[in-house]
C-alpha cells in the first residue's frame, strides 16, 4: 500500500524473532534510493490549543486532513501521533485519564470538545493511511506528572485539581511507585531544618552565572526586588540596597545593604529581553544563588517563571533543572529555606510488577488500534531538582541486597552497580513490550548519555543500555537523541548494525531555511540513518517553507 511500510515489513521479516520482538540485520545503502525516509511527530494537543477557531470551538476533521495532506505531499512518509502528556492519555482510555477531562483552560476545553467528535488515534491512522502514510504511536515512557505545574493554596484550581493535576492517577493512589529519595538525606534535611537560624535576615544576595561565553548586561536599574512570606504574593522591598558586578564574564552580581525577613524573594526585570541566544546569565538551580544571612553565606534555591501578570502575583515551584534569567518575560525566585524534597518523585520505578502491569495494560489499549508500529520516547515534563538522589525504593534494596550483599539505605555502595541494576528493570520492561505488540515493531530512545547530554538529566545518572534491548530482541529501532545538528550520528553500542537507527531532531529553535536545507542534505547521505524524524510536526506546518524545503531535497 505505501512504499515506505514495504521497507519496514521486508525489514520485519528478513530478521529473526526474539522475545516476541523482531531484529534483523541491516545493511549499509548503496545507492541514493536507499537513502532514511522522512518522519515527523504530531502532537495533537498543541494543534487544539494553538489552531483552533474559537468560532468552531474544536479541532476540525478538514482542519486535521489538511496538516495530514500537507505532510504527504512534503514528502514526508511517516507520522508519529503523541498519544499522552504528563501520565494522562490525548485520547479515549478506560485504563489511565484523559487529558483536560476537566475543561481547566480553553485549549483544554478544545480537546475536549474535539474528542467528542472523533478519537484522534483512530482518526489519524483513517487520515494518514488515507495519504499512504504509514501512523505509528508515539508514548511516553516516563512523563507521567508534570513536577512544574502548581496551584497554589488559596486558588480554587488548587481546590478543584489538587496540587499537581498532570499526573498519572495510577501514581496519585500509589505513590509508593515513584522513585523513593534516599533515606540518609531524607534524615539530613531534617536535622538540617532544625539547625537553620530563622531570625537571621539576609544581608545580600550573589548570582552566580555559568556562562563563560557572554558578558553580564544586567544593571541594578533593570529590576525591582519583591518579597514574600507564602511564595503566592509579593510585594516591593521599600529598603534600600547596592547593586555591583563582582565578575563581568562569569558574570558574578551582588546584591548588598539588604534587611531582608521574608523568606522568598523575586527579581523582576522591568522590561521583558529578547528571547533569542543572547541571554547572559544562567546556570543550575541547585548553585545559581548564595544568601547571606547570619555572617554566613548560603546557597539558596532558585527558580523562574513567565509573569505576564503584575509582579506580585505569583510564586515558585522551586523543582526547575537549568536556566536563563535575562530570557524574555523571565523573573527570578529564590528560596531562602530550601524546601524539602519530596519523598516520591514523578518518575515511575519499573522493577515494581504493577508498574509494568500498569504501562502494558495502556500499551495494550494504544494495541488496539490499527498503529503499523510503536515508539516510546524519554522525553518527560517531570524534572526535579536533584534525580541523583532518588531511586533507592524498596523493591531496588531488595534486589541490591540480594544480588551485591549491600542495603543501599544504610550502607556504601557501589553506585554503578545500582544504576545498572535499575536500567535492567528497564530492559525487562522492554521486552515484556515487545512480546506484547506481537509483529508491529517497537522503537526506543537512546540519548547522549556523556554528562551534560540533552535529555538524560532527569534520569539521575541511571543509563540507558541499547545493547541489552537488541540483545533481548525488544526492539527494532534505536532512536537517536541528543545529537547536535552538526553532528554525525555514528552508534558505538554492540549490535548497532542489526536494527534501523533514526536521528531525532528537536527544533524548537528552527534554523534559518538555508540551513535547514543543508542540515537535511548531510544526514540523508549517512549510510547510518535508516530514518530522520521531525519533532514536532506544528512547527513544519506553520512554517510551509520548510516543508518546501523537504519536498525539494527529496525530489529526484
Amino acid at each position: 500500500m505505501f512504499a515506505t511500510h514495504y521497507r519496514v515489513v521486508q525489514f520485519i521479516f528478513a530478521g529473526l524473532a526474539l522475545s516476541g520482538a523482531v531484529v534483523g540485520t541491516r545493511q549499509a545503502r548503496g545507492d541514493e534510493s536507499e537513502r532514511p525516509i522522512i518522519s515527523t511527530t504530531i502532537d495533537f494537543l498543541d494543534y487544539c490549543f494553538f489552531r483552533t477557531d474559537p468560532s468552531k470551538g474544536y479541532f476540525t476533521e478538514e482542519q486535521y486532513d489538511e496538516v495530514i495532506r500537507s505532510v504527504a505531499e512534503a514528502g514526508i512518509t511517516k507520522i508519529y501521533l503523541r498519544v499522552d502528556v504528563c501520565g494522562l492519555t490525548l485520547y479515549p482510555t478506560k485504563v489511565g485519564k484523559q487529558y483536560a477531562g476537566d475543561g481547566r483552560d480553553p485549549g483544554s476545553t478544545y480537546l475536549v470538545n474535539t474528542l467528542k467528535r472523533y478519537d484522534p488515534a483512530a482518526k489519524t491512522v483513517e487520515l494518514g493511511h488515507r495519504h499512504g502514510l504509514e501512523v505509528w504511536a508515539w508514548d511516553t515512557l516516563f512523563d507521567d506528572e508534570a513536577t512544574m505545574v502548581y496551584y497554589g493554596a488559596e486558588t480554587d484550581l488548587r481546590r478543584r485539581f489538587g496540587e499537581y493535576p498532570l499526573k498519572d492517577p495510577f501514581l496519585v493512589e500509589n505513590p509508593q511507585f515513584q522513585w523513593r529519595l534516599d533515606p540518609r538525606i531524607d534524615a539530613k534535611q531534617q536535622e538540617e531544618a532544625a539547625a537553620r537560624d530563622l531570625d537571621a535576615p539576609i544581608a545580600a544576595i550573589r548570582i552566580i552565572s555559568d556562562t563563560r561565553s557572554a558578558t553580564n548586561r544586567v544593571t541594578g536599574e533593570m529590576f525591582d526586588i519583591l518579597v514574600s512570606n507564602d511564595n503566592r504574593r509579593y510585594h516591593v522591598y521599600e529598603g534600600n540596597w547596592e547593586f555591583r558586578v563582582e565578575s563581568a564574564k562569569p558574570p558574578v552580581l551582588l546584591i548588598e545593604g539588604l534587611k531582608i525577613r521574608e523568606p522568598y524573594i523575586k527579581l523582576a526585570f522591568h522590561k521583558p529581553w529578547p528571547t533569542d541566544q543572547s541571554f547572559t546569565i544562567t546556570g543550575e538551580a541547585d548553585g545559581f544563588a548564595q544568601l547571606l544571612c547570619g555572617g554566613a553565606w548560603h546557597k539558596a534555591l532558585c527558580d523562574f517563571r513567565d509573569q505576564v501578570k503584575p509582579a506580585g502575583q505569583g510564586g515558585f515551584d522551586f523543582v526547575t533543572s537549568r536556566f536563563a534569567w535575562d530570557y524574555g518575560r523571565r523573573v527570578l525566585g529564590i528560596a531562602q529555606h530550601v524546601p524539602h524534597l519530596p519523598r516520591h518523585y514523578g518518575m515511575v520505578e519499573l522493577g515494581y510488577a504493577e508498574v509494568r502491569a500498569h504501562k502494558l495494560a495502556n500499551l495494550r489499549e494504544l494495541a488496539a488500534y490499527d498503529f503499523d508500529g510503536f515508539a516510546y520516547s524519554i522525553r518527560t515534563h517531570t524534572l526535579g531538582r536533584v534525580p541523583q538522589h532518588y531511586g533507592y525504593n524498596e523493591v531496588t534494596r531488595d534486589a541490591f541486597r540480594k544480588q551485591y550483599g549491600k542495603d543501599i539505605w544504610t550502607e556504601d555502595f557501589d553506585r554503578e552497580a545500582w544504576l545498572g541494576l535499575r536500567a535492567e528493570a528497564v530492559n525487562a520492561y522492554l521486552a515484556e513490550a515487545g512480546k506484547t505488540l506481537g509483529s508491529r515493531p517497537l522503537y526506543m530512545d537512546c540519548p547522549r548519555q556523556e554528562p551534560g547530554a540533552p535529555y538524560i538529566r532527569p534520569y539521575g545518572g541511571m543509563p540507558f543500555q541499547p545493547e541489552a534491548w537488541i540483545r533481548d530482541g525488544a526492539v527494532a529501532c534505536i532512536r537517536m537523541l541528543g545529537i547536535s545538528s552538526g553532528r554525525k550520528v555514528e552508534p558505538e553500542f554492540a549490535g548497532a548494525d542489526r536494527v534501523r537507527i533514526v536521528r531525532f531532531v528537536d527544533n524548537g529553535r528552527m534554523p534559518p531555511p538555508d540551513k535547514f536545507r543543508e542540515n537535511l542534505q548531510r544526514w540523508l547521505k549517512n549510510p547510518i540513518l535508516d530514518e530522520i524524524e521531525f519533532y514536532e510536526t506544528l512547527l513544519y506546518t506553520d512554517r510551509p517553507e520548510y516543508l518546501q524545503i523537504i519536498r525539494e531535497t527529496l525530489a529526484p
